[in-house]
C-alpha cells in the first residue's frame, strides 16, 4: 500500500462516523432503492424499521468476512413478524 492510499483510507475512516454512514445509506435506500421503484420490498421493511443496518470496522477482507458471517448469523436467527 502506497503513503497516498493509507492516508486517503485513515482520512476517509476518520471522516465520518457510524451514524452518518447508516444516515447516508438510509438517504440512498429512499431516493434511490425505493425512490426509483429497483426492489417492491424496500419500502414496507424500512417504513416498519425492520432493516438492521452495521458498519463494519473491518481493516481486511478476512475481518470484513467474519463481520459478514456474524451478521447473516443475526440474519438467520431474526424473527420475520419483528
Amino acid at each position: 500500500m502506497t503513503d497516498t492510499t493509507q492516508n486517503r483510507q485513515e482520512t476517509s475512516a476518520a471522516t465520518f462516523s457510524d451514524d452518518e454512514i447508516v444516515a447516508q445509506t438510509k438517504l440512498w435506500l429512499e431516493r434511490a432503492v425505493i425512490g426509483l421503484n429497483l426492489c417492491p420490498f424496500a419500502k414496507s421493511v424500512h417504513i416498519k424499521n425492520q432493516i438492521r443496518y452495521v458498519v463494519s470496522p473491518a481493516q481486511t477482507p478476512e475481518e470484513l468476512a467474519a463481520d459478514l458471517v456474524a451478521e447473516l448469523e443475526v440474519l438467520a436467527e431474526a424473527n420475520p413478524e419483528k
